[in-house]
């Protein structure tokens, strides 16, 4: 496997800047995970390393090797796009093999590789049809299996869940990151999906306007992101960002608390009055939706058997807080 080099990045597109100054390691066998709003440079970022954009500035190295003027054929790279593109007149196998065969790879070697390919993947049952009989989640495998057979340098993956349901998303998010661990493959993954960044990164980079904000395992993210962008980006529900004084807190700006930290509380305990909008039973929690005095939404995380009905005021106390100044810094304590 390869390790990818970025260092200082540039692109603009009609004279608008989309990637300000991008450097970013990530090492042999890595799973990286690009996350972000629309807009945000990811993708941009994704196809400048396959060769797809040019860079406008800035060098990207594969293995050391200066490659921005080599074609994206001579990268050794594979890259699995949003939309399968997979060719509705071939079988899986015949997808699977079309890369090689053009390169003029001899049979035998072909189907050991898509055999291994289609063995890896579970698809070795589907070989012989078309993918207007395949399934959503069937045409991804087809396609991520047409890149191993080529074993690149390192995978590009441009949102390739995006098309499924969230059922089989989850799915193949557990079958990528079983690949990931079976193959060792160095990875650059897009996506919008903060949960597939949690579950399937080594490390994430949090871009935003084309530069990054923070880049670091997952839950190291979570727990201590560098500012209120990062902070808001990673987890579900959203953490509620609160002026420090309504907590008690008047010599910070701005004070951090997930939803699994905020919790309703005595009348006369430490806290914020609310108003009760919604209880939203999920399981194994509760989420409450609440209304700040200004009108500000809040949710909290509570016990499943927690019991309430909308339009009650209730005072709610914040355990765990990240704290920021007024540039949206985190403090550090």
């Amino acid at each position: 496997m390869a390790a990818l080099t970025l260092r200082g990045i540039r692109k603009a597109f009609s004279g608008q800047p989309i990637l300000h100054g991008i450097d970013l390691d990530v090492a042999d066998g890595e799973f990286v995970v690009l996350v972000g709003p629309s807009g945000c440079g990811k993708s941009t970022l994704l196809r400048c390393v396959a060769g797809l954009e040019t860079i406008d500035a800035g060098e990207l190295l594969i293995d050391g090797r200066r490659v921005n003027d080599t074609p994206p054929a001579q990268r050794g790279l594979a890259m699995v796009f949003q939309s399968y593109a997979l060719y509705p007149h071939m079988t899986v196998a015949e997808n699977l093999s079309f890369g090689l065969r053009m390169a003029r790879t001899p049979r035998a070697q072909i189907d050991a590789a898509v055999a291994r390919a289609a063995k890896t993947l579970q698809i070795t049952h589907l070989l012989d049809r078309k993918p207007a009989a395949l399934s959503g989640g069937q045409r991804q495998r087809v396609a991520i299996g047409r890149a191993i057979v080529r074993q690149p340098g390192a995978f590009l993956f441009d949102e390739p869940l995006s098309n499924l349901d969230a059922a089989l998303r989850g799915q193949m998010r557990v079958e990528l990151a079983r690949l990931h661990a079976e193959l060792r493959s160095t990875t650059l993954y897009v996506t919008h999906d903060q949960a597939e960044a949690m579950t399937l990164a080594d490390r994430v980079v949090v871009l935003n306007a084309g530069r990054i904000e923070q880049v670091g395992p997952p839950m190291a993210l979570y727990r201590e992101p560098a500012n209120t962008f990062v902070a808001g980006f990673l987890g579900s529900p959203r953490i509620n960002l609160l002026p420090g004084a309504w907590l008690g807190e008047p010599q910070v700006a701005t004070l951090g608390v997930r939803p699994e930290h905020l919790a309703p509380v005595a009348a006369d305990a430490p806290g914020l009055d609310t108003t009760l909008l919604a209880v939203e039973p999920l399981g194994d929690v509760s989420d409450l939706h609440l209304r700040a005095p200004d009108g500000q939404p809040l949710v909290a995380r509570v016990a499943p058997d927690w019991q309430g009905r909308p339009g009650q005021p209730l005072r709610v106390g914040a355990g765990q807080r990240l704290r920021f100044d007024d540039q949206g810094r985190r403090l550090v304590d």
